[in-house]
């Protein structure tokens, strides 16, 4: 309404969302992605604002149970598991290179929320409920409350208003970066000032994937994106709008699709600085007929011979926004905490900043391309989603989720390119997800008959409720013809909004 555009908007947004929705998201957030198609140059860029591990961050510092998870759950919970936040700076660099706005006008909607205070949402009221939550008493005690209970944040308003004043280094060098450095040092963790004023986030040129006359656009190696890519590498063979929308033929080529992308994902994915990877070679389209090859549309695959403790343990707490604005300027962003409601569960004294878990989106075992090393990005699921059709802005989507993120992500592009689905419609639809091996994991809006389809093709299906796919996803569709804006958001539990103005 003031006249900014989708990077104010978004920024604006997603430091609100810090306040009012703080065990996905806050300035002690781990980072993000923002994907940004500039109308005015027809380019698309990505602002990588993934954490990286403090430079005191070792192997040894996570001992190893036997079933390859960590002892005691120090890269989950707790100061061990913080690594460098980089939502602010992430944030800042995008409004000062594409916004139009101060920094200090955008915060002044979250200062407001926080000062005044706001009503706790359904899925903070679940959050506030966490057992893990009473280990922390600095949490316990500001994040106190039912649904409807008028939240305050005074000292996270101080924090926003320090920001406002003397800018993102006061957080990264300043008062702001002693108190957070401090406190952690104090209780055993690893974060150093050194961490800190060392962080830079990127800009980089959006990775770019084809997918039956869409460009589509999504982060790098970090991100979910290559898995985005490969899937639909895969798929881009078969005939998916000459089947049944979300019928056992299709889904059961999508399933073994799914698998064939985690298993590269896993086996092949992490910081390309520390463990280079083939990503043109991975996502390319040759590679993805030969993978094409492995599926039986008669049988599901079996044993693809990766091994992954983790399986799907991560909550996800995770928030995505999507904006286009009157000069149809897109935004996707996705950022994060970590995979766990209140993220380490540390709130830095007197700053009101919920501290992340970074830690555990590293593989904790050694000779892996995800490994912990200092300075490494960790591999994350984000994968904030542009989509250009015929030179012209087309979509704009993402979602929480986890590990469910990317096969959602994957499930919406499909829905709305092959089925010719409403971007409502498409994150309306039953969702299913399915990783390196079986189970395939369903909705109950699959029909008993397409189960017991998938059964019969040798398939292993379990349900999981509504509110276990996460979300809210959301998205936003620019019509082709009239130029006019759809919009599509979640209805399932913890439910997103569409404004318009």
């Amino acid at each position: 309404r003031q006249g900014g555009n989708a990077v104010d908007a978004a920024v604006a947004m997603a430091f609100a969302l810090g306040v009012v929705d703080p065990s996905n998201n806050g300035l002690g957030g781990f980072g993000g992605f923002m994907v940004i198609f500039l109308a005015k140059s027809q380019q698309v860029v990505t602002i990588d604002y993934n954490t990286v591990a403090p430079l005191e961050a070792r192997l040894d510092s996570f001992p190893l149970l036997p079933d390859g998870l960590v002892a005691n759950d120090l890269n989950r919970m707790g100061y061990m598991a913080i690594s460098v936040p980089g939502v602010l700076a992430g944030l800042a660099m995008a409004l000062a290179t594409y916004g139009t706005r101060k920094l200090e006008g955008v915060l002044e909607p979250a200062i407001d929320l926080a000062e005044k205070g706001f009503e706790a949402s359904p899925i903070l009221a679940c959050a506030l409920k966490e057992p893990h939550l009473a280990q922390f008493p600095e949490t316990a005690k500001i994040f106190d409350g039912e649904h409807g209970t008028l939240l305050r944040l005074p000292d996270y308003a101080q924090t926003l208003r320090i920001i406002a004043e003397e800018g993102p280094r006061a957080f990264y060098e300043g008062k702001l970066a002693q108190a957070i450095v401090s406190h952690i040092k104090e209780d055993g963790g690893l974060l150093s000032l050194k961490d800190l004023a060392g962080y830079r986030p990127r800009i980089l040129s959006s990775d770019r994937g084809r997918y039956r006359g869409c460009e589509i656009f999504t982060p790098g190696a970090c991100s979910g994106g290559p898995f985005i890519y490969e899937t639909l590498n895969i798929l881009e063979g078969f005939d998916l709008a000459g089947l049944q929308p979300y019928g056992p033929e299709s889904l059961h080529l999508i399933v073994e699709a799914m698998k064939l992308g985690w298993a590269d994902r896993l086996r092949l994915f992490g910081d390309p600085d520390f463990a280079p990877v083939p990503p043109e070679e991975v996502t390319s389209k040759e590679h993805g007929q030969r993978l094409r090859a492995k599926i039986n549309p008669a049988k599901a695959l079996r044993g693809l011979g990766i091994s992954d403790p983790f399986g799907c343990w991560s909550r996800g707490s995770t928030t995505h926004l999507s904006v286009v604005d009157e000069g149809r300027n897109m935004v996707a962003l996705t950022q994060t905490l970590g995979p766990l409601w209140f993220g380490s569960g540390i709130t830095i004294p007197g700053t009101g900043l919920v501290m992340n878990n970074g830690m555990a989106l590293f593989d904790p075992r050694p000779g892996k391309p995800n490994s912990i090393a200092p300075r490494k990005r960790p591999l994350t699921n984000m994968t904030p989603t542009l989509v250009i059709k015929g030179g012209y802005p087309f979509l704009t989507l993402g979602t929480p989720g986890g590990r469910r993120i990317p096969t959602m992500v994957t499930n919406f592009l499909i829905g709305v390119i092959d089925y010719r689905l409403s971007i409502h419609e498409a994150i309306t639809a039953p969702r299913f997800h399915c990783e390196v091996d079986e189970p395939v994991l369903v909705e109950e809006a699959v029909s008993s008959e397409v189960q017991q389809a998938l059964r019969d093709k040798g398939h292993e299906v379990c349900f999981l409720s509504l509110s276990d796919f996460y979300g809210p996803a959301s998205g936003i569709m620019v019509d082709p013809i009239t130029g006019n804006l759809h919009g599509g958001a979640d209805p399932r539990p913890f439910s997103g909004a569409i404004a318009g103005y």
